[in-house]
């Protein structure tokens, strides 16, 4: 049996044992870490994690880059707060894969992280135009 300590069960499992050393089962309880969502996403970020999850449901494939690229300026070709930097599709595209968002495999997919951000996302930002 190999035993390892509380703070690397912890970082591991995402869980919380609050207990005594001595304590009964009784008076344990197991609670887990709750799901924070990211502050530097913006609603173009979103908009790009619901393009690829509407793709999806939609297809039932993963979405190539050319598409994912054309059904996000499609939605934001009307929306005058954007400025020439905020659309820089590229540049957020890696950034949500080296967030852990999305993957690339042969098409674009949302990971289980990206799934429970775009839980978190602003009703306003998933349809922008």
């Amino acid at each position: 049996m190999i035993f390892c300590s509380s703070d690397v069960q912890n970082s591991i499992f995402g869980t919380e044992l609050n207990a005594t050393p001595h304590s009964s089962s009784a008076e344990a309880t197991l609670t887990t870490k709750s799901f924070k969502p990211y502050l530097h996403m913006d609603k173009y970020d979103y908009m790009i994690l619901d393009i690829i999850q509407e793709y999806k449901l939609n297809h039932q494939s993963l979405i190539r880059l050319g598409v994912l690229e054309e059904n996000y300026w499609k939605r934001i070709q009307d929306d005058e707060s954007l400025s020439v930097g905020k659309a820089r599709i590229g540049e957020r595209i890696t950034k949500l894969y080296l967030d852990g968002m999305i993957q690339n495999k042969g098409g674009y997919m949302l990971t289980k992280k990206g799934r429970e951000q775009l839980a978190f996302a602003p009703q306003s930002s998933s349809k922008v135009a």
